[in-house]
């Protein structure tokens, strides 16, 4: 066999292997831990506030360091210009019961790229981590929002 054939059946089997298999026992619907809220981004160097928008929920950036920032790497030309404040970053986030996360998109202003993304609370609810992936999760990236306090 050559070495081709032995890479290409490697990687096929570790992508079946880290596959979840993971399906629901039941169609029961667990309530959802409280997402909305604000959160530092992991630099500190921005604030994101989480509401619900119809049946979805949106992370807005409300707060950067540097105030006058631009959306200068959109694909999207004509939104160049627009400022970074007041832009959903996270959006179409809906709670998947089953894996108890929040699923939906991440859009990344210095890249001007949009990801699929995961949500998930941890630490008594006061972080919240963000996995952001392209078209699977096995190519990731994974970040902590920590929730502001309300004296800050």
């Amino acid at each position: 066999m050559d070495t081709k054939k032995i890479i290409c059946s490697f990687v096929v089997l570790v992508l079946i292997s880290c596959k979840s298999t993971h399906t629901p026992k039941t169609a029961s619907i667990e309530k959802p831990i409280n997402l909305e809220g604000v959160y530092y981004s992991p630099n500190k160097n921005a604030k994101i506030q989480f509401i619900k928008k119809d049946s979805t929920y949106i992370g807005k950036l409300i707060w950067n360091k540097e105030e006058n920032l631009f959306d200068t790497k959109n694909k999207n030309v004509s939104l160049r210009d627009r400022k970074l404040i007041g832009i959903d970053l996270f959006f179409a986030l809906t709670y998947k019961s089953y894996l108890k996360i929040w699923q939906g998109k991440f859009y990344d202003p210095t890249s001007g790229n949009t990801y699929n993304c995961d949500l998930w609370m941890t630490n008594a609810n006061k972080t919240l981590m963000a996995r952001g992936y392209l078209k699977n999760a096995i190519l990731n990236r994974t970040e902590a929002l920590q929730r502001v306090d309300n004296n800050q």
